[in-house]
């Protein structure tokens, strides 16, 4: 997969898999925003790509898909990293 430093990634059901620290570890300004159902895939994730987390580059959101409100979840794709402040559980 090819991914530029300034992309903007939506995975769907990421689990705790190394998926989210390939994506982030390519990225510049760019983010990952990683959509799981599961709390413990979450808090797995949350645990394994802390760095990345912490970096900006990771955003981890518990919800179901049919939980996901379109317009919210591409905000939330498209804010740049210093606007990640959001204290919003789920999208």
């Amino acid at each position: 997969m090819l991914v530029r430093p300034d992309d903007r990634i939506l995975e769907i059901g990421p689990g705790s898999s190394d998926s989210l620290g390939y994506l982030a570890e390519r990225l510049r300004d760019g983010r990952v925003v990683g959509v799981d159902r599961s709390p413990t895939a979450i808090a797995r994730a949350a645990k394994r790509h802390a760095v990345h987390i912490d970096s900006g580059r990771v955003r981890l959101v518990q919800a179901g898909l049919e939980q996901l409100h379109k317009k919210q979840l591409l905000d939330e794709i498209g804010r740049t990293r210093r606007d990640s402040t959001s204290s919003s559980p789920s999208i």
